[in-house]
């Protein structure tokens, strides 16, 4: 009586990729006997494009969660087809979502989107000799270095802020005037 060596499988190689819509793939060779083995892979998120219910927020001081609307143009259910992972969903910058294939479905996705600073609006313009000082409305109390760290004047001799137009930054979030100088003579100027 021999007695039985049993199988040695090697490591599963992939041999179809799997994809959103098709299940792939892989295969094992046992060493002894040189037996093959096959399974199918589960589907795949991996690639696939993704479409949030939001690509950009206001900054409030709340966390921003926007929701998955599509994977690959498919319409997957969350908790059942994957989980979502937040990170500096806060405050104003860039935010990471990141989408783990969960069930039926592998891989893992990241998709960012932004939180803008809290705008703010012109309080006065006073025009001199080819310059302009422009006063706009102090930010809301609070309001730190870490969510704006200055404001941009734009300015043109169009409503379209097309012709001569000029953009000017503002460092440091506690100012709330600028005198704008350098500008053309006897010429009407929008600002925003």
């Amino acid at each position: 009586v021999i007695p039985a060596f049993g199988h040695k499988w090697g490591d599963w190689s992939v041999t179809k990729q799997a994809t959103l819509t098709k299940k792939g793939e892989k295969k094992r060779t046992c060493s002894v006997c040189g037996e093959t083995e096959t399974q199918a892979t589960p589907y795949t998120i991996k690639g696939a494009k993704v479409v949030l219910s939001k690509a950009a927020f206001t900054y409030s001081g709340k966390v921003r969660k926007p929701s998955v609307k599509t994977i690959g143009g498919k319409r997957l259910k969350a908790g059942t087809d994957f989980t979502v992972a937040y990170k500096n969903n806060k405050n104003v910058g860039k935010a990471t979502v990141t989408i783990q294939g969960k069930g039926n479905y592998t891989g893992t996705l990241t998709k960012t989107f932004r939180i803008n600073p809290k705008g703010t609006s012109l309080k006065k313009l006073k025009k001199g000799k080819k310059s302009i000082t422009v006063k706009w409305k102090k930010q809301a109390k609070k309001m730190s270095k870490a969510r704006i760290t200055g404001y941009q004047i734009q300015l043109a001799t169009n409503k379209k802020f097309t012709k001569n137009k000029k953009l000017v930054t503002v460092k440091g979030y506690k100012k709330v005037s600028k005198k704008v100088t350098k500008l053309k003579g006897k010429k009407k100027y929008y600002v925003r």
